[in-house]
């Protein structure tokens, strides 16, 4: 056996094409089963919108079916990072998406294996005294999410049975939101050197205070804004996310071809057939229903401050 940490997906990461996107080299990958636990949908539900995946505990014959990976430290810390489950400093607001439980997963060969999966954070939270339940909800997935799902349990040969139930989940297509913003005519214009300086940062932005007799220097962050299909938006709200977290170094910048490259839309449907692409502008249907959905996510999340500009 490989020696390194074992993680367990279940979601996108159970698709390989995902796992080379991220740029992450497994030591060892393996099908497994996760039993007791089931797969529910509840992870960053906007709105009317999708959601992404987590695990619950449950009983009976209740199960997940995924892949298991024995990544390198490194690694291992870039899967934690590109799922926004970092543990944040002592004494830091924790915003974190998922948390890492220690599970034991059946490979399918019988053997069992330590491995670490992802739950839900506020799930978790709702569980404890004075949670909020309405964190407990399920909803559906994305069509492109559910599409990728399918697409890495048939291309790693995930439980027939299991894979069949997977196609035949309900999905939801389009934006979280059909409100979109409107851009007003005199709406200020961003260059993309302009926008590198919404970039979060502290430098050259002080304010003084008095404390008695003491002067204070206190510093404050600017404004974090990134631009997407053209809009400049307000994302302050997701300052740590665009600064350090999963989608670190992308404050202050242009984010739209990162998140088709970041969020793998695979060529092929929820139920394997081959996605056509429009020779007009290169993409397939799912490709322009993920930057809808974005459009709409960054549209209910963020305040709508300007457009980019050439230049």
């Amino acid at each position: 056996m490989q020696e390194g940490t074992w993680f367990f997906g279940y979601g996108a990461t159970l698709n390989e094409n995902v796992i080379k996107n991220r740029k992450l080299s497994p030591l060892e990958a393996s099908p497994g089963r996760l039993d007791e636990y089931r797969l529910v949908f509840d992870v960053g539900h906007m709105g009317d919108g999708a959601a992404f995946a987590s695990v619950r505990a449950a009983t009976g014959d209740a199960c997940v079916h995924g892949m298991l990976y024995c990544f390198s430290e490194e690694d291992f810390t870039a899967m934690m990072r590109s799922e926004n489950a970092i543990a944040p400093p002592k004494g830091a607001e924790d915003n974190r998406t998922y948390v890492p439980e220690l599970v034991k997963v059946t490979k399918y060969d019988g053997s069992t294996v330590q491995a670490y999966t992802l739950v839900n954070i506020k799930a978790v939270r709702a569980e404890q005294p004075g949670g909020d339940q309405k964190d407990k909800m399920e909803y559906k997935p994305s069509w492109r999410y559910l599409a990728v799902i399918c697409e890495g349990a048939r291309g790693n040969e995930l439980d027939e049975a299991y894979t069949a139930d997977l196609a035949a989940l309900e999905y939801i297509k389009g934006p979280a939101k059909k409100a979109v913003q409107e851009i007003d005519p005199s709406a200020k214009k961003f260059t993309l050197k302009k926008l590198a300086e919404y970039n979060g940062d502290y430098s050259q932005n002080m304010t003084v205070g008095r404390n008695g007799h003491t002067m204070i220097a206190q510093r404050t962050p600017s404004p974090v804004y990134v631009a997407f299909r053209g809009k400049v938006f307000d994302a302050s709200i997701s300052r740590e996310a665009y600064r350090s977290g999963f989608l670190g170094g992308l404050a202050g910048r242009d984010i739209t071809k990162h998140m088709m490259t970041f969020a793998y839309v695979p060529s092929v449907d929820v139920d394997g057939s081959v996605l056509e692409v429009d020779e007009a502008d290169g993409m397939n249907a799912m490709q322009r229903d993920l930057l809808d959905s974005i459009e709409g996510v960054m549209t209910v999340r963020n305040k709508l401050v300007g457009v980019l500009a050439d230049g």
